[in-house]
């Protein structure tokens, strides 16, 4: 990452560079802030349905529409040692951690970034929602996990019960919540509330450049 005396410049292997003016994580998944040892307590996530309003994609949801959403959720167990995803293997959809801590093992690319143990409210495999992913990572159970998870399918049947404006919305929230959880990771934002991190994300310009170019000489 590069600051200017006016932008802010980042970027990952293989990714475009995206700038922002003036001058808070990157991949599919959302963890807590950098630096930030201690795990939520499962007792502050009461409810599926809290924990989608919480997330950049679903929060502007209708409180009867995550109540529904959340419906759509399973609920899985693991045991101590037990694999939860495997690299290379298809994604099943997209899980968010109830209680328990994930270790992360085996990553590629982007996925790098990542602590290297998950825990409640973390959250991964958003992008299986809308197109087909393999797993980057290998994901093991630490303690035991408590997981709930939103299958492709059932995803696409509640968009099917949306309004079009309102599906198509849901869709490209998807899309940049990779960018808006790497904002929010960075320690220059991490204090900022929600609403100002998506404020950013909207002024992002990104920009590609073929290999071997220079931004800056």
């Amino acid at each position: 990452m590069r600051l200017s005396t006016d932008r802010l410049f980042f970027s990952t292997a293989n990714r475009p560079i995206r700038s922002f003016p003036g001058a808070t994580r990157f991949s599919c998944y959302a963890e807590r802030p950098s630096g930030t040892d201690e795990l939520v307590l499962p007792g502050m996530f009461p409810s599926v349905s809290e924990l989608l309003r919480q997330t950049f994609v679903f929060s502007r949801l209708a409180p009867d529409h995550l109540s529904a959403l959340a419906l759509t959720f399973h609920e899985r167990s693991f045991d101590p040692g037990e694999t939860i995803i495997r690299r290379g293997q298809q994604a099943d959809g997209w899980h968010i951690i109830r209680s328990g801590k994930v270790r992360v093992l085996d990553t590629a690319g982007d996925s790098g970034r990542l602590p290297a143990v998950l825990g409640p409210g973390d959250r991964f495999g958003d992008r299986s929602l809308i197109e087909r992913m393999d797993w980057p990572l290998t994901l093991r159970a630490e303690s035991v996990v408590v997981v709930v998870t939103l299958a492709p399918e059932a995803f696409k049947a509640f968009q099917q019960r949306l309004s079009p404006d309102l599906a198509a919305e849901l869709a490209s929230r998807i899309g940049q919540n990779v960018e808006f959880e790497f904002l929010k990771r960075l320690r220059l934002f991490a204090h900022l509330p929600a609403e100002r991190i998506e404020s950013l994300l909207e002024a992002v310009r990104r920009t590609s450049l073929a290999r071997g170019s220079y931004l800056f000489r």
